[in-house]
């Protein structure tokens, strides 16, 4: 029950742990995990890792880095599978292969796991972490396994790895195992190694393992007793092996001369190994050798120690069972001979219904009356039977859907290492009869995973082999296996306690087991609070987000008061998070009424004191298991027995009372419904009554009358508390429900049942009352938001609805939109799904809109006027009067774009007039900043409407920004009010404002292709210097602080960086030799590639001028006054940008296709040195995909799926039935399944990818299908069915089918769906199948590690074919028919090779017999069509580059006072030369929107990189101080640059060689570092 308890509690609070990831961003949890990797603190870097890799599941980064996390902390195999992901996804990570390497190993699928150890040295040449060494490993492993020997276990005991000395069983010989600090080196304790030695009073020797005074491993040392406390000094053993490798855990066997160590070198199979060798005379005098296979294992294996003098019985350490930080101590009785273990490959057929995989399999031995299993069957009806040795058996097998059982007595012989025995049970039905019949194939060859499973058995040591040899000494005394009555009552009594075990040692040893367990209560039901406490932690974060959320979308509901469309959108979404925060205060209460529960238990059981009693009798009985005394054993359980049964009892849950709350709450609230009914019925009288007196009343007296009233006034006062007492009773019938519900949610996370106190939530009352709230108030928001559901708006015709109307639906839906776009990041699975729809939906219906709208100019809302008329300021909302058009650069009055205020312009810095327009996003009348904007239609088919709500409220935070820092610049000095930057500060605001109305209509990818990063930078740092300016002018009281020009560039500047950044997807640059060109040169894909990079080139062209074009106009707009000029400039951007969009998309989408092209890599080799298509043969006639071509067909060569057969991740939804032809282990080439179409592949989890037939809306069309199909020679096609994307049960889906459980879809929509998943998975799906180059059948005689030496001179055609692993397969022929290939094989079995068999090969792979029939048939009928290629030239492969231009500003202005510069040099260093002002060169990314309002009136020029001279100077800062002096007097543009490296510097751009020398004259004067 506790365990149960924990499991659920730990999932509910894992789920906990990822509600509160939301609120950390991913950078901060990656930095988190990846620092405590660093330190390897691998759990707690496992926690942040599971969290990204649910955020992100196909990163590989994510998936490697908790694999390895997993490998650490838990079981190696449960890291497999992120591994895997992160090598299928990436190919960065080499150490993956490693990883699975190590993995495989520990499973004993030493092939696989040399192929993995393989791959990584490919990918890791310098081998950095010795996989030559695993690979060693394996090699050896292989062989051990050839041999195992037949051991039985005795005992087992299980320890912390720091203490597992302490159990070792050495009763026997005496003696114990002992740490030695006086034996440690320097090394070992640099190390932190202290050695451990057995000794026993009176050993002359101690053998023992240390680093010594020198070296990098442990080695064995021994040293001997002088006299009775003096020993000599230690001795090292000479193994004489020259390997480098660690040896510990010795033990000299003094009576045999023989010295047990372990090691992890030698012939290890892996870790530490246990091994022997002969010691004489204080040396070692012969062979060293390996315990062999179970002794030594995969893992790591210590300290063996024999327990008599004939080897017999021995004790050694192993952590092959263990989890990690644990160990156990085996005592084994060694038979002295080879384990006769066997396993049987089982597979179920039934033959009735073939989607019946279920069979469950118990054996009896005949002889000894043992019986082992049950084996239960798979999903593919496969099972595994592991039996102790050869002998007869009797086998029982029960089948699912059936109640006959069914027996078969088989003699089963014993088995070599290289066989596999198969099982095979078929059911069928003879007439009415039900028969089930046992084949058996004895003589089959053993596949590596079988030969694995077996491998696993044996190392557990938990099946004892079934015969044993042993010597007359060591063999079991007949009398101690009789059975006295002491023992038969004790294990009577201990069977009545629930210890069923086979004897009273293994009941015993259970028994102490089960007291260890019952001492660590008090410790288990702590965890359990503490996992308890931390989860309602979380669920308290969680409600606090719940309810902030909650208090936004109110505010949202009220913002929106004029758009009903809008508000049923916010309504419905605060909805949802309502009932999320009742399922959440559900879960609290649950979570403390167990908090409490567990904490009155931890109270009782600590009052209770009995930790130590329960603890020192499993000890005792421990203590007497180890000593092998029965009769003490029997004595000490005997003494204890009422103790025991009193212990026992009391923690068994059944023994224990059982809450009944539930059901006296639920009787309670069956009482108050009877109640309820009663008081319903009696107010039906009530009402009757009064009724009847309302009719009397038109005949009454006036006596009468008033007698009616008085007892209408009766019988409305008794309805009145009737009324009252039914909705007192309703509502505690809820209440009662409520509680009811809860308990229930209590036991399911207690494991099923009631804790006997602490659950009647008397304490949370006010919480419960808050659910009937939460409860009431969502009923109330559907009924609202029911009212404008956009679902049902647009069933409607949309363009009968009013403009504005219209306009508001659009901001609904764009609101939606928004919101569903936030919650995609966080869902998964089904969800993820629905919203992905939704979204789509969404986003047609927005188009809708848009081309409605389009068509009716008016629909935008927007009004203007301009003399004298009211406007709208945009940031306060109120009502100002805008002074028309009136603007002038010299001197002359016009309105401050930001506050309203009439101020004088200076000729360089211009200001805007404010005038009324509509905001596209809201469809409010609002002024903007210096831009009077009438927006037609145009702007409303923005390429990307949508932003996050984080980026919205930033931006409104800035609109508020540039209202108050505009109002703390009017506030200064009237002196600086005709300053030039100020002037540029304020028109800079303005333009802030002008990217925020941007921002709106292009969305975060529409401002990511208007702006670079650079340019992003540079608009804040002019910004920071032109306000450090001021600064320096302002007294220190007046300091300004202008931080939204800053904070707009940030908010886009994550978004610009993302859109710049490409991945490095580089093709290999190969030499194309003469063959390569004749090969790939004709193929129609080369024609195709060409055709593609021309389509790229020319896409790339029309994004370069696009990109011109921009720059062009947003210089324009940054300097453009004229407002119905800005106002054209704004929309040609926008259309400009969508253009560029698009294109892009159209690039990345030619790039995917180019490459995910096979023969890339060749094509691209072939058009570097210019070669032409050349006329060849195509071997696939491509089709397009749609709804007509995906129709089942049978017959014909439509080939719609070019030669791929696609595996799908994914189903339509609803029900859906399909016809499965057939299952591989691997893909099958494009060629195969030519009798019908459409087929696709689905991954099963067994590996299995299996293909499928068609998509049928119902089962009659199935079977039809089925049975045309099984007409062309596939009988064993069968039908699969579908639901919502999951496999379900054939004879599940006819019931859904008829009840209409399962949604039906129309067959074109279910076609229409699937065209996109075949053309998303034959884009992905590589290589196009073409015709096989060989296939051939051939007779194998021999497999071996080398090159035949030759004796295989007398076979036939002999041939070999090199294995994956490295081994030579010898066969004999090659045959195109399978009947040939017999022949031979008969004459090879005939000449001496009885073990020849038969393979199929395809292309140097082997294939399987099916798959060779279907290649050979192939390649005797696939067309050869000539094909002529499309491109007959190279012309508009390549693009010249075009020249890097820089932009040179200059002014002419005559002459000029040096003190006038002042108004120039606001962000660059200007100089005169002759009558011109000249600014250095610049980058075009480097000009930000205020350099060019500060130098609007200079001309810009544009300059080749290539021609312009530069020189750099570099010295320390008084150096270059001077120098800017120098060069702010001169005529030579100059600009200063900084260097992290280098330091500060300054570049000069001399015209002429004349200005050069004369400048490197000066610079030299200066002792100034010059660079030309």
């Amino acid at each position: 029950m506790f365990n149960s308890i924990k499991i659920a509690v730990f999932g509910f609070f894992l789920c906990g742990v990822s509600l509160y990831s939301i609120g950390q961003s991913v950078i901060q949890i990656e930095k988190r995990a990846r620092e405590a990797l660093k330190n390897k603190q691998y759990e707690a870097a496992k926690i942040d890792y599971q969290i990204l890799v649910s955020r992100e599941p196909s990163s590989a980064d994510y998936n490697f880095h908790y694999a390895l996390c997993i490998f650490h902390t838990e079981s190696k195999k449960a890291s497999q599978k992120y591994f895997e992901v992160s090598i299928k996804n990436s190919s960065a990570f080499c150490d993956a292969h490693y990883y699975l390497g190590r993995i495989f190993h520990a499973s004993y699928l030493f092939n696989d796991a040399i192929t993995a150890f393989e791959t990584y040295r490919a990918c890791d040449p310098s081998d950095s972490k010795n996989a030559a060494k695993e690979i060693n490993y394996c090699q050896q492993g292989s062989m051990l396994l050839e041999n195992p020997r037949s051991l039985s276990t005795l005992s087992v005991f299980s320890s912390p790895i720091t203490t597992y000395t302490q159990k070792y069983p050495l009763d026997d010989i005496g003696g114990g195992i002992f740490t030695n600090n006086d034996l440690q080196t320097k090394l070992d304790k640099k190390n932190n190694y202290v050695p451990l030695s057995y000794f026993k009073r009176g050993d002359s020797y101690k053998f023992y393992a240390s680093y010594g005074e020198a070296g990098e491993f442990l080695k064995l040392f021994f040293i001997k007793r002088i006299s009775q406390d003096v020993w000599s000094k230690p001795q090292q053993i000479i193994l004489g092996s020259t390997q480098a490798y660690d040896a510990v855990s010795p033990f000299y066997d003094a009576e045999n001369n023989m010295l047990y160590f372990a090691a992890n070198g030698l012939n290890s199979m892996g870790g530490f190994d246990l091994f022997k060798v002969p010691f004489v005379d204080e040396s070692v005098t012969g062979e060293i050798l390996n315990l062999d296979f179970p002794f030594s294992s995969s893992a790591d294996d210590f300290y063996y120690i024999p327990l008599n003098s004939k080897g017999t019985k021995a004790c050694f350490a192993s952590d092959r069972n263990s989890p990690l930080g644990k160990i156990q101590v085996f005592t084994i009785q060694n038979q002295l001979q080879q384990n006769e273990t066997l396993v049987l490959q089982g597979q179920f057929l039934d033959l009735v219904d073939a989607k019946n995989t279920r069979v469950q399999v118990t054996v009896k031995d005949s002889e000894d009356g043992m019986v082992y299993g049950p084996f239960t069957s798979n999903e593919q009806g496969q099972y595994q039977i592991t039996l102790p040795g050869p002998g007869e058996y009797q086998f029982t097998a029960s089948i699912n859907g059936t109640t006959q059982v069914f027996n078969d007595t088989k003699r089963i012989p014993s088995q070599k290492s290289n066989i596999t025995f198969k099982q095979t049970i078929k059911y069928s039905m003879d007439n009415v009869s039900e028969v089930a019949q046992f084949l058996y194939d004895f003589n089959g060859p053993i596949s590596q995973e079988l030969k694995a499973y077996k491998a696993n058995v044996l190392s557990s040591l938990t099946l004892n082999p079934k015969t044993s040899v042993i010597s007359s000494k060591d063999s079991i005394n007949p009398e101690d296996t009789k059975i006295d009555q002491p023992v038969k009552n004790m294990e009577t009594a201990l069977v009545a306690l629930g210890f069923t075990q086979s004897s009273l040692e293994e009941q015993s040893n259970a028994l102490a087991d089960r007291l260890l367990e019952l001492s660590l209560k008090g410790t288990l039901i702590q965890d359990e609070i503490d996992a308890l406490t931390e989860s309602m932690e979380t669920l308290s974060l969680t409600d606090r987000q719940l309810q902030e959320k909650i208090k936004a979308l109110e505010r949202d509901i009220d913002r929106t008061s004029g758009n009903s469309f809008q508000q049923a959108v916010y309504q419905k979404e605060l909805k949802n998070t309502i009932d999320s925060l009742e399922k959440l205060t559900r879960k609290q209460l649950v979570v403390t009424s167990l908090i409490k529960s567990k904490q009155a238990d931890k109270n009782q059981w600590d009052l209770s004191n009995q930790e130590p009693s329960v603890t020192e009798l499993s000890d005792a009985i421990k203590l007497s298991l180890m000593k092998e005394n029965r009769d003490s054993l029997i004595q000490l359980l005997t003494q204890h027995e009422k103790k025991i049964a009193q212990f026992i009892n009391e923690a068994n849950p059944s023994n224990e009372p059982k809450n009944n709350s539930i059901g006296e709450l639920t009787e309670k609230q069956q009482a108050t419904a009877n109640k309820l009914v009663a008081l319903q019925n009696e107010q039906k009288l009530l009402i009757d009554k009064q009724a009847s007196l309302t009719i009397q009343q038109e005949n009454a007296t006036k006596k009468e009358l008033e007698s009616i009233k008085n007892h209408q006034a009766e019988l409305k006062k008794s309805n009145d508390i009737i009324a009252s007492s039914i909705q007192t009773l309703q509502k505690e019938n809820e209440l009662t429900g409520i509680k009811i519900d809860l308990m229930k949610e209590v036991a399911a996370l207690n494991g099923g049942d009631l804790p006997k106190e602490h659950v009647n939530f008397v304490d949370q009352s006010a919480q419960i009352e808050e659910l009937l709230t939460l409860k009431s108030y969502a009923k109330e928001l559907v009924s609202i938001s029911d009212k404008n559901d956009l679902n049902a708006v647009f069933d409607k015709d949309l363009s009968v609805l009013r403009t504005e109307d219209q306009q508001q639906l659009k901001e609904a839906v764009q609101s939606e939109m928004l919101l569903i776009k936030n919650k995609l990041d966080k869902s998964t699975g089904q969800e993820s799904q629905r919203l992905a729809e939704r979204y789509q939906w969404l986003e047609a219906k927005s188009e809708e809109l848009n081309a409605i709208l389009v068509t009716n100019p008016s629909s935008s809302g927007e009004t203007q006027t301009r003399t004298q008329e009211t406007t709208t300021n945009p940031t306060t909302g109120a009502t100002e009067t805008t002074n028309g058009v009136a603007q002038t650069r010299s001197q002359e009055t016009t309105t401050n774009p930001t506050t309203g205020t009439t101020e004088t312009t200076n000729g360089v810095a211009q200001t805007r007039t404010q005038e009324t327009t509509t905001n596209p996003t809201t469809g409010t009348t609002e002024t903007t900043n210096g831009v009077a904007q009438t927006r037609t239609q145009e702007s409303t088919t923005n390429p990307n409407p949508e932003m996050s709500l984080e980026k919205l409220a930033a931006l409104e935070q800035i609109k508020e920004d540039v209202l108050t820092e505009a109002k703390m610049l009017d506030k200064l000095p009237l002196e600086y009010q005709e300053s030039n930057p100020l002037k540029a500060i304020k028109n800079q605001l303005t333009i802030t404002n002008e990217l925020i109305q941007l921002s709106h209509i292009l969305g975060e990818k529409g401002m990511a292709a208007l702006f670079s990063p650079l340019e992003l930078q540079s608009m804040a740092q002019d910004a920071k210097a032109v306000v450090k300016q001021i600064n320096s002018t302002l007294p220190s009281g007046q300091q300004l602080e202008i931080k939204s020009i800053q904070a707009i560039t940030e908010v886009f500047e994550a978004d610009i960086q993302s859109n710049e950044s490409t991945e490095n997807n580089q093709v290999e640059r190969i030499e194309p030799t003469d063959e390569m060109i004749a090969q790939y040169a004709s193929k129609a894909g080369y024609d195709r590639y060409v055709s593609l990079i021309k389509e790229q080139v020319k896409i790339t062209q029309e994004l370069d001028a696009l990109n011109g074009r921009i720059t062009a106009l947003k210089k324009e707009l940054y300097v453009e006054i004229d407002d119905t000029k800005r106002t054209a400039i704004r929309n040609e951007l926008l259309e400009l940008v969508q253009q560029k969009l698009m294109k892009e998309k159209q690039f990345n989408e030619l790039d995917r296709t180019l490459r995910g092209m096979p023969d890339i890599t060749y094509y691209s080799a072939l058009l570097e040195k210019q070669i032409l298509p050349k006329s060849g043969t195509n071997e696939t006639s491509f089709v397009s995909i749609d709804e007509q071509a995906l129709a089942f067909q049978v017959g014909g060569e439509t080939n719609v799926q070019q030669g791929k057969l696609p595996v799908l991740n994914q189903m339509p939804m609803g029900l859906i039935f399909r016809v499965q032809v057939g299952a591989f282990r691997y893909k099958v080439p494009g060629y195969f399944f030519r009798e019908f179409s459409p087929v696709s592949g689905e991954k099963l989890t067994n590996n299995l990818t299996a293909y499928l037939v068609g998509y049928f809306v119902d089962s009659k069309a199935a079977k039809n299908a089925r049975t045309l199909i099984r007409q062309t020679g596939y009988q064993d096609a069968f039908i699969v069915a579908y639901c919502d994307g999951k496999r379900i049960p054939f004879n599940l889906a006819i019931q859904y089918e008829q009840n209409g459980m399962c949604k039906k879809r129309e067959q074109t929509d279910v076609l229409k769906e699937v065209v996109s998943y075949f053309k998303d998975s034959i884009n992905q799906a590589g290589a196009v199948q073409g015709t096989p180059k060989e296939i051939f059948y051939t007779v194998q005689v021999a497999s071996l590690k080398k090159e035949d030496n030759g004796k295989l001179n007398k076979v036939p055609e002999l041939f070999y074919n090199l294995s994956v692993t490295g081994n030579y397969k010898y066969s004999s022929g090659k045959f195109s028919s399978l009947n040939d290939a017999k022949v031979r094989r008969n004459e090879m079995r005939a000449t001496g090779y009885a073990d020849a068999f038969i393979v199929a090969y395809r292309d140097g792979i082997p294939v399987s017999f099916q798959e060779a029939e279907v290649g050979l048939a192939y390649m005797k009928e696939a067309p050869k069509m000539n094909v002529t290629p499309v491109n007959t030239d190279l012309l508009g492969v390549k693009t010249e580059e075009p020249a890097h231009m820089l932009v040179q500003y200059k002014k002419r202005v005559g002459t000029m006072a040096l003190s006038d510069f002042s108004n120039f040099n606001q962000l660059k260093s200007c100089v005169l030369a002759e009558d011109e002002l000249l600014l250095a060169p610049l980058n075009q990314d480097e000009i930000s929107p205020l350099f060019q309002i500060l130098y609007a009136d200079f001309d810009a020029v544009e300059i080749p990189e290539e021609s312009i001279n530069a020189l750099c100077a570099r010295g320390t800062m008084a150096e270059i101080t001077i120098a800017h002096d120098f060069a702010l007097r001169g005529t030579v543009p100059f600009q200063l640059t900084n260097s992290m490296s280098e330091g500060t510097g300054i570049l000069f751009y001399p015209r002429t060689e004349i200005d050069k020398i004369r400048i490197m004259d000066q610079l030299k004067k200066l002792n100034l570092t010059i660079k030309d």
